[in-house]
């Protein structure tokens, strides 16, 4: 993916961030953190949404366009979606993950591209 990238990893069913790499003026933003929501025993919908500052601005995060390649691990393979985020959706980038296996740990890593 070209342009500016920034990695994100989060451990989906336990729902805690860890940032991937050194912080940098430069790189996109996940400031509001990778989100895990509507989890069931077998899926799951993760989103992040791209900013191009790490915190409030005059009391907003702008937005910024971009890619987010989601990779899931765990379970029987690895499964990847590469989303845009575009102006239309708040420069969110959502995938969902379905036939997952009950029981089982999953980690998800979000790769974030700009450019």
């Amino acid at each position: 993916m070209p342009g500016m990238i920034h990695r994100f990893s989060i451990p989906l069913l336990l729902c805690t961030l860890f940032a991937g790499c050194e912080e940098s003026a430069d790189l996109p933003h996940a400031s509001m953190g990778i989100m895990v929501g509507e989890v069931t025993p077998t899926s799951a919908h993760v989103q992040v949404r791209i900013c191009a500052t790490e915190g409030l601005v005059g009391r907003d995060v702008a937005g910024l366009e971009g890619v987010v390649q989601f990779s899931l691990e765990g379970g029987v393979e690895s499964m990847i979606k590469n989303v845009k985020a575009t102006a239309e959706f708040d420069y969110i980038a959502r995938a969902s993950f379905t036939g997952l296996e009950p029981a089982t740990s999953y980690s998800c890593n979000a790769i974030i591209a700009t450019g």
